[in-house]
């Protein structure tokens, strides 16, 4: 499927927002209270003026966007941690690994990141899923705010 990466900006916050707030993806947070508008908006802001976090929207071939990949990165380690969501009406198609394949293109082009790092609570198998294909691998399984939680990470080749 066609799939084009740009970077969130403002225009995307409502969006984000719905996304974020839509009932499956609260269930597989790891923090799983609804999200306010103003909270959105600060962390948004927040994330979008950090030069050590990448954003991206993907849209299909009409432009519509089917989801999200963020990267939060930490340059003194070399390492990121990557989220990602995708709509509610795209889900189960394979989009989630198609971005996060994209989306890593991006990130070892433009980055000194050599390590990826993917957290996973254990019951979301489409996640989990979406980044094996993408080449992840399993390490240890943990614990992330008291939920029983797969990590996944992959290394600059």
């Amino acid at each position: 499927m066609f799939l084009k990466l740009r970077p969130v900006d403002w225009n995307d916050a409502s969006l984000l927002w719905e996304w974020a707030n839509e009932t499956e993806v609260r269930r597989m947070a790891f923090h799983s209270d609804p999200i306010t508008w103003e909270s959105h908006t600060e962390w948004l802001a927040k994330k979008l003026a950090d030069d050590n976090c990448l954003m991206l929207v993907g849209a299909d071939e009409t432009g519509t966007p089917v989801g999200q990949v963020r990267f939060d990165v930490d340059p003194s380690r070399g390492e990121a941690v990557v989220d990602v969501t995708i709509s509610p009406l795209r889900r189960g198609m394979g989009l989630g690994c198609q971005m996060i394949r994209d989306a890593l293109d991006i990130v070892w082009r433009d980055s000194r990141v050599v390590r990826i790092c993917a957290f996973v609570k254990s019951e979301n198998a489409g996640s989990a899923r979406a980044f094996e294909k993408a080449g992840f691998k399993r390490g240890p399984d943990s614990s992330m705010s008291g939920t029983s939680t797969r990590t996944y990470s992959l290394e600059r080749v």
